[in-house]
């Protein structure tokens, strides 16, 4: 027997692993943060789950999960036992599981969101008809977004295209994935544009207004992401280095591609230009000194980081993409959009605002008009009037 702990004291059990006579795993016990046993799982003795046992604070056992270990899905369950308020519930798998779930809970005037749309949509297109509900996008619904009438729908989105007449209606984040939605599934079901996110500072209270800041410091905030292609902001640094020997970019993120990007920075020198800086929680005093942030991704969702970009004043040069980029920055006057992959207009179009400070100051306070149009305030009132519709 292993018992392991979740704290230092030794006093909270995580988990107790059990070993037969071989010295192999064939029981885990998991305890909850509460101190309680919450689940047993029975192993095989290539370390497959069997089965699992979740238990109430009291010891009952409420849910039993059986898995075939020698399928071709050995993770997913393929028989589910639920002892729900005195009856025993026989389900096929996770799907019918959830269902019942959001059928338990129902209540009249209710309304759901199918937001993980990979899980909850499947769940909710076995669900009860007359329970409403919403789905949410949160990225491009195709797979080529240089064909948006004919590209195949993405996986994750497939249980809501599939079966449009399911659901009262779609949010997504922008105004053009709006329109382009409503062209390619024909009207059939209301779409609403409802940003993903809010700007939290008022203009009146913006200290850092008409504030000069150095044209040295370049940010980017996204994951280290193939699609985000920060390669090429990498390669962009190397083309302007000469010309700005102390310009820098800090790239704030975290991801797969973290060695390529370290690779590529050693192979081109730039060790003192291009800094991977990391995930950091907060980036407020990073936008303090930033000149300017650069986005080369191939597409986006909506673009959080864009807005708090803007937010604090810092104007991006963007390719023009689908979605956000479009919305978010009008070009000319709080930022510059570029073609996507243009890479020489990107280059002409850094080193002219790098070049022309009282510009860049000009964008900084367009910036922040611009994100007032997104306050807490301005997006609260979207979903309250979206949810009063549906009421």
């Amino acid at each position: 027997m292993y018992a392991h702990f979740a704290d230092e004291a030794y006093q909270k059990i995580d988990y107790i692993n059990y070993f037969d006579t071989s010295r192999r795993k064939i029981k885990r016990e998991l305890y909850d943060t509460r101190g309680f046993l919450s689940c047993v799982r029975v192993l095989s003795t290539d370390q497959k789950i069997q089965a699992e046992y979740y238990l109430s604070p009291q010891g009952n056992v409420k849910i039993e999960k059986y898995y075939d270990i020698n399928s071709n899905h050995p993770y997913e369950a393929k028989k589910i036992i639920l002892n729900h308020l005195g009856k025993t519930h026989f389900l096929n798998n996770e799907t019918e599981l959830g269902a019942f779930f959001i059928e338990t809970i129902y209540q009249n005037s209710d309304l759901f969101f199918s937001d993980r749309n990979l899980v909850t949509s499947h769940i909710f297109n076995i669900v009860a008809s007359y329970i409403p509900v919403i789905a949410v996008l949160h990225s491009t619904h195709v797979k080529d977004v240089t064909d948006l009438a004919h590209s195949p729908i993405k996986n994750v989105y497939k249980g809501v295209f599939e079966h449009l007449q399911r659901y009262k209606a779609i949010i997504v984040s922008t105004q053009q994935q709006k329109a382009d939605v409503i062209e390619r599934i024909s009207g059939v079901i209301p779409v609403y544009a409802i940003p993903v996110g809010y700007s939290s500072i008022d203009m009146k209270d913006y200290s850092n207004e008409n504030k000069y800041v150095s044209p040295k410091k370049i940010i980017s905030v996204a994951r280290y992401s193939p699609e985000k292609q920060l390669i090429q902001q990498i390669e962009l640094i190397n083309k302007l280095k000469d010309s700005f020997p102390n310009i820098e970019l800090h790239m704030y993120g975290f991801g797969k591609e973290e060695q390529h990007l370290k690779e590529r920075i050693q192979e081109l020198g730039l060790e003192k230009h291009v800094i991977l800086r990391g995930f950091l929680k907060d980036l407020t005093d990073e936008y303090q000194d930033a000149y300017l942030n650069l986005i080369t991704s191939n597409m986006e969702g909506f673009s959080l980081a864009l807005l708090e970009c803007e937010s604090h004043g810092v104007p991006s040069i963007s390719y023009d993409i689908q979605y956000g980029p479009g919305e978010l920055i009008q070009d000319g006057k709080n930022g510059y959009l570029v073609e996507k992959n243009n890479q020489h207009m990107l280059f002409e179009k850094v080193k002219l605002l790098l070049n022309n400070p009282q510009l860049q100051q000009s964008f900084s306070h367009h910036c922040i008009e611009t994100a007032q149009k997104y306050s807490r305030t301005q997006i609260m009132l979207l979903w309250k009037n979206l949810l009063q519709h549906f009421n």
